[in-house]
């Protein structure tokens, strides 16, 4: 086989690795469903609370098209009355228990608490990681050799 052949052979491989790969973008939480009814049309207060988020540390509410940043643990968005769906963003270092869910309001307060925790990575990213280093280490040899003649 020659060298052009085995260098697309890895290509391939590479892309095929790529393509199983598990997602790297963090794990997603459970979704929960917050439900408060009433019949009046108020303005209704929802407060997101982090625990176990460092300082220094954000996050950001999707709820519609709105985002909303934090500042700190606390987020107070006030609402009307309304079923909302919302999601919750952390940095890429950090997942949370909960990661979205839908809120039903009714003339009345609602407090979502989620926990924060530090993401580590488990045994197969090191290993996934492992492999895509040392097959562009051996791209980068073969190429090396084409073009240099031998090690």
């Amino acid at each position: 086989m020659s060298w052009g052949k085995k260098i697309i052979v890895i290509t391939v491989a590479v892309a095929l690795l790529l393509l199983l790969a598990p997602n790297f973008s963090g794990s997603q939480g459970q979704s929960e469903n917050h439900s408060i009814m009433s019949l009046t049309t108020e303005k209704n207060y929802v407060v997101f609370d982090a625990k176990g988020l460092p300082a220094g540390i954000n996050y950001t509410v999707h709820i519609g098209k709105s985002s909303y940043k934090s500042v700190g643990y606390y987020l107070n968005i006030t609402l009307p009355d309304g079923n909302y769906n919302y999601s919750i963003s952390l940095p890429y270092k950090y997942t949370s228990n909960i990661s979205s869910g839908q809120i039903h309001l009714r003339n009345s307060d609602k407090v979502i608490d989620f926990s924060v925790s530090y993401r580590s990575y488990n045994f197969n990213e090191i290993v996934f990681i492992s492999i895509i280093i040392s097959l562009i280490s051996i791209l980068v040899a073969v190429a090396f050799y084409l073009k240099y003649g031998r090690l």
